[in-house]
């Protein structure tokens, strides 16, 4: 019996022992009877993560690997701020096996920190949130109206330079050019505003090139310094750095795109192009953070919950049970990034109400169609065994 079937007889049986329960009157005799019924409910009434164990969650993702074009894969669970299992497989090269100490670029799963960093600047009354983006950048369209909320949640109406034409020309043709933030923002403006600032919402990597532009400025620190001071170095995350180069330290996990035609080693494309993003990390790493992000110990309680607030829900694709936060998206009570970066696809999941962490990074092999990212379609096939009782909805998002 697998874990889900073991689940749902679980269940069964408690609704059945209720129903018994409840049929049996209260005499002398049938008092006793209810003892024991009682005790038959409480043990069925156990943890079911009891069911969920390393050879569990390793067997359903070498299944998966099977039936999907993953090249190597780096996963982990947690349960409880314990690891069940954290492991790695396939190769990053030829021959080259991966391991659980290979570095990768983790891409948006940056944006929980940075949105976390500016949560912290708030309590700090350094910045607040409905403070408006001319205060820094007074030349651009409706700075006067833009709060930093607004850059936060992507709700401000900027294009989003990745789709801009000239700049998918430069950076296709140049993947190892080193990007400014001002280039960024150039190419950016090159296009209108998608909507009125507040009254939509669209994900825009330039909110967040902005949002980081601005705290650094008041922080009167490099984005890198404040990453590494104010959360790196709290939490003893001494393989995790912010690298706005090509270089990633060893040893690495490999990463291979078909982006531009052809099958190639993609990983020292240079990450500036995405500013704000170009943070490397180990899964291990990864699991330290996820469980500290979730359980909110780098913020105060009221800041954690005014990240996690469905403010956009009614906007855009947004609805109750799938909605943008503030740099992250939440889908009946998992926060989530699924970020694609530089041939590397990751899936970044907590679920604070079973204290549960799962995060995977794939490479892809060569194939005739895109496979997408693999690491979210495994979470999306493991999500109903994990916790069943917090089903997928149909997604809207990035």
């Amino acid at each position: 019996m697998n874990y889900c079937t073991w689940y749902q007889t679980v269940v069964a049986l408690q609704k059945s022992v209720i129903q018994l329960i409840k049929g049996i009157r209260m005499n002398s005799r049938n008092r006793i009877l209810s003892v024991l019924f009682t005790a038959a409910f409480m043990l069925l009434n156990i943890d079911v993560y009891s069911m969920i164990d390393k050879n569990w969650i390793d067997t359903e993702i070498n299944n998966f690997a099977k039936d999907h074009p993953v090249k190597a894969m780096t996963y982990g669970l947690w349960i409880n701020g314990k690891p069940i299992s954290i492991n790695a497989l396939g190769q990053s090269m030829t021959a080259v096996p991966a391991t659980t100490a290979m570095h990768f670029r983790i891409g948006g799963i940056t944006e929980t920190m940075l949105t976390t960093l500016l949560m912290q600047m708030v309590e700090q009354k350094i910045v607040r949130l409905d403070d408006k983006v001319s205060r820094w950048f007074p030349d651009l369209p409706n700075a006067n109206r833009v709060t930093l909320k607004m850059l936060a949640n992507s709700t401000s109406g900027y294009p989003d330079y990745v789709y801009n034409k000239k700049f998918i020309e430069v950076s296709t043709k140049h993947p190892f050019k080193q990007w400014t933030d001002n280039e960024i923002i150039q190419y950016a403006m090159m296009d209108s505003p998608v909507f009125q600032p507040g009254t939509n919402q669209k994900y825009s990597h330039t909110d967040y090139v902005l949002l980081g532009d601005i705290l650094s400025r008041v922080s009167h620190k490099s984005l890198k310094e404040l990453y590494q001071s104010d959360l790196l170095d709290k939490l003893d995350l001494t393989h995790s750095q912010f690298i706005r180069t090509a270089n990633i330290p060893c040893p690495v996990l490999h990463a291979f795109s078909q982006d531009r035609g052809v099958y190639e080693d993609s990983t020292f494309w240079n990450p500036s192009w995405t500013s704000f993003g170009a943070m490397i990390s180990t899964i291990n790493d990864l699991g330290v953070w996820a469980n500290a992000w979730m359980n909110g110990s780098m913020l105060t309680e009221d800041s954690s919950k005014i990240l996690r607030a469905p403010d956009t829900v009614g906007k855009g694709t947004n609805k109750r049970d799938a909605y943008f936060a503030m740099g992250f998206v939440v889908i009946n009570h998992w926060l989530l990034q699924n970020p694609s970066f530089g041939g590397y696809s990751g899936i970044f999941t907590v679920l604070p109400e079973k204290k549960l962490v799962f995060i995977a990074f794939n490479t892809t092999k060569k194939s005739k169609e895109d496979a997408g990212n693999l690491s979210m379609k495994l979470w999306k096939s493991l999500a109903p065994k994990l916790a069943p009782e917090f089903p997928i909805p149909t997604l809207g998002h990035h």
